[in-house]
């Protein structure tokens, strides 16, 4: 939404070449999303002076979920970031799943 807001599109979106995917882990319903562990994430990661990097959410509060779905993609264009936002994503998930 937030890209469509400022005219563009979400093809237009150039991420970095690192990624990494959270996946549910389980079934069940999102019944929380932290969104200061999101964008604590986003920072590590590199956001906002790495235009590239961030986070790509696929799910919303409420979804229900099944195990192996994708969750989001945190996308960083040096490999060392990456590296320590998945380390800040074991010690404090960013979303619940009851």
């Amino acid at each position: 939404r937030i890209i469509s807001s400022q005219g563009k599109n979400k093809l237009d979106l150039k991420p970095g070449k690192f990624s990494f995917e959270v996946k549910a882990e389980n079934h069940g319903k999102i019944t929380s999303i932290n969104n200061k562990q999101i964008a604590k994430i986003a920072r590590i990661a590199g956001c906002p002076f790495d235009k590239k990097a961030g986070i790509y959410l696929n799910v919303n509060k409420n979804d229900d979920v099944n195990k192996n779905d994708l969750l989001f993609t945190v996308y960083a264009e040096h490999m060392e970031e990456l590296k320590e936002a998945i380390k800040e994503l074991r010690i404090r998930p960013a979303m619940e799943i009851s």
